[in-house]
């Protein structure tokens, strides 16, 4: 399953050339969380979704963000795109 969250969150590390160990060094989570949720094996917890919105805000350029500026458009976009999502993937 591809959910609209981690299409977001792909998208946005691509035009930033970060990958998946740069993405959690500026998030400060851990690469199994991230993996996890980027799979759409777990949904984003709360305290994820504020990490990488201080992320994305802190690295922020109009050109690549969708108009996106500052901490609360960023929190407000990813907090939207995880409701959005009803089902996950199970772990095996």
């Amino acid at each position: 399953m591809t959910d609209a969250f981690s299409v977001f969150i792909k998208e946005h590390m691509r035009h930033r050339s970060w990958n998946l160990a740069e993405l959690c060094r500026r998030s400060e989570t851990t690469t199994p969380e991230m993996s996890r949720v980027l799979a759409g094996i777990r949904p984003p917890s709360l305290r994820l979704i504020v990490a990488l919105a201080r992320a994305f805000a802190m690295s922020s350029s109009r050109s690549t963000d969708s108009g996106l500026t500052g901490f609360d458009a960023w929190a407000g976009r990813l907090l939207r795109l995880a409701a959005q999502n009803k089902g996950y993937k199970t772990a095996d």
